[in-house]
């Protein structure tokens, strides 16, 4: 068994992502009890989490001692690492049961439409197709319980102001809505589909007027949701 990486080492506490399981509730929904075993620990979680809000919350927590006669003593509660409990439960509702990914792995969207994009803040072309990456990882990471500034930096290997850089300057180039910390917007597929057809034919190339007002749509939507009262 092994940890966050090939050859890596179990720690006590970590979660055994692969073991994670649905006990109550349908399937996809926050209304259940998740069972999340953590390494080296004596007894096994069920959780129930809230996933309303910028961050997954506990709602309801179940130790269940091992059959070896342990109990559930008073150092065993202020021990439990309450916070990794409703992330794992969150990633495993919104990704693993959702069919995209197993519990723990994270899909960058970027991966999809540029495969051939590199990531690694340093020596990067820092134009929109960068900008949009950061962009999808700072909400995707959002969505499931993450740090979105530190997943970022993490990913590209870069330090928190260099990311704080990005966030203004994919606000400024309309790709990150201002409010992207309080609302989840999905990729644009406008965006996507410009992209695409870009790769395909260059970047002086003139898209075709069905893509033009396709994209023309999509950044006046975007220029608008950041207006006061919107």
């Amino acid at each position: 068994m092994t940890g966050d990486g090939p050859g890596a080492p179990m720690i006590k506490g970590d979660v055994i992502a692969d073991q994670i399981k649905r006990v109550s509730g349908r399937k996809g929904s926050a209304n259940g009890l998740i069972e999340i075993p953590l390494y080296g620990h004596r007894y096994r979680y069920q959780v129930r989490v809230h996933l309303s809000g910028p961050a997954p919350r506990l709602a309801e927590l179940r130790m269940i001692a091992a059959d070896d006669g342990s109990e559930v003593d008073p150092s065993a509660v202020r021990d439990v690492p309450v916070r990794r409990l409703a992330l794992a439960a969150a990633r495993f509702i919104r990704l693993t049961e959702s069919g995209v990914a197993v519990a723990g792995d994270f899909d960058d969207p970027t991966d999809l439409v540029r495969p051939d994009h590199p990531k690694g803040g340093r020596g990067n072309k820092l134009d929109d197709v960068h900008y949009r990456q950061v962009r999808n990882l700072l909400i995707r990471a959002r969505e499931i319980g993450l740090s979105p500034r530190e997943y970022v930096a993490e990913q590209f290997q870069v330090e928190l102001p260099t990311v704080d850089r990005w966030i203004r300057e994919a606000k400024a180039r309309n790709i990150l809505a201002r409010d992207w910390a309080r609302t989840t917007v999905a990729p644009d597929l406008a965006e996507v589909e410009a992209g695409i057809w870009l790769d395909e034919h260059g970047p002086d190339a003139e898209p075709p007027p069905q893509l033009r007002a396709k994209l023309r749509r999509a950044r006046s939507n975007a220029a608008n949701s950041d207006k006061p009262g919107r």
